[in-house]
Formats: C-alpha cells, structure tokens, sequence
C-alpha cells in the first residue's frame, strides 16, 4: 500500500511480483478538491485489471474509491501504474493477493461472487453483503474518506492497510469467513465516507451466489 500527494495523472506503486493464478486485489482512492474525481485505469505486471466497483462519497465530493481484480497464469513482476485523463491532487492504493480462490472466468471473475458499494456522513459505514454462495467463502472492504484518523476494521476483521495522506484515508480490510455486514468506524468526527464490500469465491466453488 502507499500514495502520492504530488498532483498529476500518473502514479506508480512499488515493484511487486503477482503469483500465477492468484486472485489481485487493487483498491485505489483519489482525492481532487472541488470536483468529483474520474475512474482510473490501471495497467502493470502483464495484467489486465478489470474494475470491480466504484463509488463516490457523495454526488458533488471530491473522494472516489475504485476497486479493480485482476489474475493470470504468468504475470510478470513491477510497478503498477494509475492513471487518470486530467489532474488529480491525491492517490492511494493497496494491493492485496489471495491464495485458494476460483480461477473460472477471466481476469479473476471467477474468484468474486458479489461487490456492494455504500456510502454514509458519519463516523462508521456497514456495507450488507446477500447471503453468500458457500460458508468457505471470504469477505473483503475498502474504504475512502476524508477524515484523518486511524480506522477501526469491523468485528472479526483483519486490516490489511490503513493509510492516511493529505486529505483523506484508504483502508482495507479482510476475514477469512462470511461476513454480510462489513463495517468501520472512526473518532473525532462525521466525514462523508465510501466504501466497497466484496464476497470471495473459494476454490471450485459454484458459479452463482
């Protein structure tokens, strides 16, 4: 995980090294004052990176969260490059990898059964997932919003990264179980906040939820 505060329309992550047939888990939040921020594209590591969801935190805010998936049988190691038509102030990703999922379909369609976007003015967000398809399944969340405090995962939650930059926050956050309510919370404020909930597939499991 990590971001940029430096304006433009291009950023790079870190080098990575993707594995083979693994599910690749791309959330991107992007801040831009006074406007409403365009979906990026995402391209690196000889993968095609597929958008999940997006959501904005509300119709005239300057903070969107994207999510992208992405898999392949020989993904190549190296940065990951975000990138956006015209100029935004603030970018933050976290990339994550999950093992023993679902390698039907293309590009990791196979390994996500279900993603719910939800937005709140408040100090926490649940997101409500439909029942899932299999108890074997995962859950997933990531979050964007504008007040800088630590979050605070959900119950029975890991977090996966929480990163603060300028003027806003990503968070992600993951449990190896079902979860149809995935939720976060934070001190010292309301704050419109977005979020993105994510059922995972496991490994030959059925096609629909």
């Amino acid at each position: 995980n990590g971001g940029s505060a430096v304006a433009g329309t291009t950023w790079d992550t870190a080098s990575i090294t993707p594995s083979a047939n693994k599910l690749i888990l791309l959330a991107v939040n992007i801040y831009d004052s006074g406007n409403a921020p365009e979906v990026p594209t995402v391209t690196g590591c000889g993968l095609t990176w597929v958008q999940v969801e997006t959501v904005i935190t509300d119709i005239t805010s300057q903070d969107r969260t994207t999510l992208f998936r992405a898999m392949g049988a020989s993904p190549s190691s190296g940065v990951v490059t975000i990138s956006t038509t015209g100029t935004m102030e603030t970018v933050q990703w976290s990339i994550s990898e999950f093992d023993n999922v679902n390698t039907s379909g293309t590009n990791g369609s196979g390994a996500i059964v279900q993603a719910v976007t939800g937005r709140n003015y408040s100090t926490s967000l649940t997101i409500t997932l439909a029942a899932f398809g299999s108890t074997s399944n995962a859950t997933y969340g990531c979050l964007g919003h504008c007040f800088l405090t630590p979050t605070t995962e959900g119950t029975g939650f890991t977090e996966i990264s929480d990163t603060a930059l300028s003027n806003n926050i990503l968070q992600t956050q993951w449990r190896n179980d079902n979860d149809t309510t995935v939720d976060w919370s934070w001190s010292g404020g309301s704050d419109l906040t977005a979020g993105i909930a994510v059922e995972i597939r496991i490994v030959g499991g059925s096609t629909s939820p």
